[in-house]
Formats: structure tokens, sequence, C-alpha cells
């Protein structure tokens, strides 16, 4: 993030948590620009553009992401319940998932048809 010079300092990281602790500045200073310029941008299309600026997307996509990301791709493409039962009885994780999934796959295919 800036200094009071309006420059960008060099950042380090050694693990995984400091670039996680990284991308939770960058959500910080999104969310407050957002707000001092009245602007609804979506956060996740910031973090997304800045990422490969300071990490490997790659280190965001654990092979269990990549399951649950397949099982959510089939089971939309095929009409196959997940689970069996209705909505009701599906397991709360996954309709999180199914939720979060769904959000980045709509803010994808917007950003697409900018």
């Amino acid at each position: 993030m800036q200094d009071e010079h309006g420059n960008y300092p060099a950042v380090e990281f050694t693990n995984q948590n400091d670039v996680w602790d990284y991308i939770t500045l960058v959500i910080s200073e999104s969310q407050q620009i957002q707000t001092q310029r009245g602007s609804c941008y979506d956060t996740l299309i910031d973090v997304y553009h800045q990422l490969p600026f300071f990490a490997c997307v790659n280190m965001f996509l654990e092979e269990e992401h990549q399951k649950v990301i397949a099982q959510y791709i089939y089971c939309k493409d095929t009409g196959v319940q997940p689970f069996k039962g209705g909505y009701g009885d599906q397991p709360k994780l996954w309709v999180e998932k199914y939720g979060v999934i769904k959000s980045a796959i709509n803010t994808l295919n917007n950003m697409k048809k900018e």
C-alpha cells in the first residue's frame, strides 16, 4: 500500500500467510477507495487484477478446491443433485461453496462481457 509520500514500499513474502495478509490489505484498500469514490466496483475484481503482481494464482488452486469446482460444473451441466434429496437436504457447506463458485463465475463472465 502507498506510504505518506505516495510511494509503494518493497514487500517481502516468506510464506503463504504473508500473501494472505497482503490480500487482506488489498481488500481493505479496495473497499476504502470504493467508499471514497462512491463506487460499487467488486472487491473480488480488484484482488483478481492485482494478484499477479505479488503472487502466483496457482497458490490458490488447491486440489480440494479443484474437486469442488469440478463437482459444481458437473452438477450444473448434467442437472444431477450433488447429494440425495432436495435443497433442504443439501449440506450447508456445499450450499455455501456453490454460492461462492456461482458468484465468482458470474463475475468472471461479466468481466469478459466488458
